[in-house]
């Protein structure tokens, strides 16, 4: 139960703390509190006996910036799922039993979607965007081709790429797994 997680955990963070924390031995310690400011290097000057609002920063005001910092690198991305995978039941760090992270995988439908991907054409483009990205390799065909879609064809047949390998949509190319990557050795060596 996280109701009112925030509000609990306003502990301050004790500077000396961080600060050893900060200059241990420990990477993910290290890692952890690496934005952290921690102890000041310098007494803090004397303001005239005023006293600042909000005091030093909270377990809680932390992990809401470390929150954030996730939150603004997952939206920066196109993550299509995540998948939280638990590696083994000692929690001992760096500890893997394959027998329970292959179950995790067959229940969450990981190996399920993969078996499906391997199956049929799992990567696709658009043909203006295949036309754009492959015209090098059939240029002269790609010129006389009525529309992308026989541009796309002109291209796919000049390299004898095999029919199995990849199918032509109404909009789009789609290719069966891997072989966009030949795709890109075959324009590279062009």
């Amino acid at each position: 139960n996280v109701t009112g997680w925030l509000e609990k955990n306003k502990d301050p963070l004790n500077d000396t703390i961080v600060e050893m924390m900060k200059n241990g031995t420990n990477s993910l310690l290290i890692k952890c509190f690496a934005d952290h400011p921690g102890q000041p290097l310098e007494n803090p000057k004397d303001d005239g006996g005023r006293k600042k609002k909000g005091g030093g920063k909270t377990v809680s005001s932390y992990f809401k910036g470390q929150l954030d910092d996730l939150m603004v690198t997952l939206y920066k991305t196109e993550p299509h799922f995540i998948r939280c995978v638990v590696p083994n039941t000692h929690k001992q760090p760096g500890g893997v039993e394959s027998g329970l992270v292959m179950h995790q995988y067959q229940c969450n439908g990981v190996l399920a979607g993969i078996a499906i991907c391997r199956a049929g054409f799992p990567n696709k483009m658009p043909y203006a965007e295949f036309k754009g990205r492959y015209n090098i390799l059939a240029a002269k065909l790609v010129a006389k081709a009525k529309n992308d879609k026989g541009a796309a064809a002109a291209v796919l047949d000049t390299i004898k790429l095999d029919k199995e390998k990849f199918r032509l949509g109404h909009t789009k190319v789609f290719f069966r797994a891997g072989i966009l990557g030949f795709m890109e050795e075959v324009r590279e060596d062009k």
